[in-house]
């Protein structure tokens, strides 16, 4: 009786929103949803406002407790974007969220509402953050941002919304990829000899360092007067801005140019950028024009040399993959820090106070469990796979993934649904570099094994190959 009126009110509520977008057609006389002349595919979009309120801490960068890093201004408004997909009985909901990381909590929260309010099932919807460094984080980080609480819980709730919206914007949509090289949009800040993925063959390694030039469009040509629709993927960190402004930093410019040219806001699913900063590589952090306009300049390319791409079914699955512990590593360091505190007051260590409220928590830690059980998904659009995967992935893992898909075109998709950290290649560890070592750290968890990029990559190439 009680799952009955469960389905029941599910029912009514889809129906609510149904008729509430027929409401906003007023005037037209076109069908809302496909009748048998029409794409099986349908697409809706929603996007809500999220602006980052004043006196907020942003994160992303290392600020000491008593001098953080709040924010006194928006430069430009953030947002959550959502595109919800349907194919037949099969339903999607997608976010593009501009904010630092997002928490497995965060997810599950929205996952459960958007089930109980639109019965899209909790494994279908996904969060990507856009990993700007001019917002707040939304996972613990010693001294890189504290949690806003009260931030977080009105975002959960304006998340919750712009699936809503997109819900009642489904429309019939034929679907469009397009490809393009984004020259001077992205570079290996780790070193100044990276190798790019046009080079990449099955005689490559994760001995060298890469970057993913590809972008990617995906374009949404709906019917009944309903404008397109446009995602775009890319790998870049979000770095230009340090300032206290709130804002998408290059993403939110690439929003303005995309719609003043094409009429549309752009949603973007961030990839793998680990390794990777924005800009042609004369700035570290990259030059915000110079940036924006090379990433512009790949999505006008990628769209006007779009094709079309059948869809006849969408395809999702979801588990859970695990990312493996070096839990002597810590124990080395945990004693390294016990016997000489003195000397852990810099480099790895950050600075003294860091390293003291590191050594409190992880002196304590056990060595169970063998690993981080992080969530990965994917998603079949017709002859497109995309991997959604909560890493700071390092571009050759990226790379191999889409390279050695089975699937025609692949979409590597990091950040979403929980953020884990840096996920590098064993020579982070032998360099002792930041990613591998600092990072860890910072979100309060023990060191990876060196080849935990190996096994992620492993895992997703599975997930990807049980759709094919």
């Amino acid at each position: 009786m009680l799952m009955n009126r469960s389905i029941h009110r599910r029912s009514f509520l889809k129906e609510t929103i149904r008729s509430s977008a027929a409401i906003g057609l007023a005037g037209s006389t076109a069908p809302l949803f496909a009748s048998s002349t029409s794409p099986r595919l349908q697409a809706g979009q929603g996007i809500v406002d999220t602006s980052v309120p004043n006196g907020v801490e942003l994160g992303g960068f290392h600020r000491p407790p008593d001098n953080p890093r709040v924010a006194t201004g928006v430069r430009q408004p953030t947002a959550s974007r959502a595109i919800a997909l349907r194919c037949g009985d099969v339903e999607v909901a997608l976010v593009s969220l501009d904010v630092l990381a997002v928490s497995s909590d965060f997810t599950q929260k929205v996952q459960s509402r958007v089930q109980g309010e639109l019965g899209i099932p909790a494994q279908n919807v996904h969060i990507t953050a856009t990993h700007t460094h001019s917002t707040p984080s939304f996972i613990h980080l010693r001294q890189w941002g504290k949690i806003p609480e009260a931030y977080m819980v009105q975002t959960i709730d304006a998340v919750v919304q712009s699936i809503k919206l997109a819900y009642a914007d489904l429309a019939p949509a034929e679907l469009f990829l397009g490809k393009a090289q984004a020259k001077g949009a992205n570079f290996n800040r780790t070193t100044p000899n990276h190798r790019t993925d046009l080079e990449f063959d099955q005689n490559s390694t994760d001995a060298e360092r890469w970057v993913d030039t590809l972008l990617q469009t995906l374009r949404f040509q709906r019917v009944a007067g309903k404008p397109d629709i446009i995602w775009y993927h890319f790998s870049s960190h979000p770095v230009c801005f340090t300032d206290t402004l709130s804002g998408p930093d290059w993403v939110g410019m690439v929003v303005n140019m995309v719609k003043d040219s094409e009429g549309v806001e752009p949603g973007f699913w961030q990839g793998h950028a680990g390794d990777v900063n924005p800009g042609d590589g004369k700035r570290w952090i990259g030059t915000p024009d110079q940036s924006a306009n090379a990433v512009y300049s790949a999505i006008k390319d990628a769209l006007s040399s779009s094709v079309s791409v059948p869809v006849q079914e969408i395809r999702p699955t979801a588990g859970k993959f695990l990312l493996p512990y070096d839990h002597q590593r810590v124990a080395r360091d945990v004693e390294a820090y016990r016997t000489h505190p003195e000397t852990c007051s810099g480099g790895t260590w950050v600075d003294p106070p860091f390293a003291a409220d590191w050594y409190a928590a992880a002196k304590d830690w056990p060595a169970e469990p063998q690993g981080l059980a992080a969530p990965m998904s994917a998603i079949s659009l017709g002859p497109i796979g995309m991997l959604f995967q909560p890493t700071e992935l390092y571009s050759y893992y990226g790379i191999e993934i889409r390279k050695t898909s089975p699937f025609e075109h692949t979409l590597v998709v990091g950040y979403t649904d929980d953020e884990t950290g840096y996920v590098t290649d064993p020579s982070a560890y032998e360099q002792l570099d930041y990613a591998a070592i600092v990072g860890p750290k910072i979100l309060n968890r023990p060191y990876f094994q060196p080849t935990s990029g190996r096994e992620l990559s492993k895992a997703a190439k599975a997930m990807l190959a049980s759709l094919s």
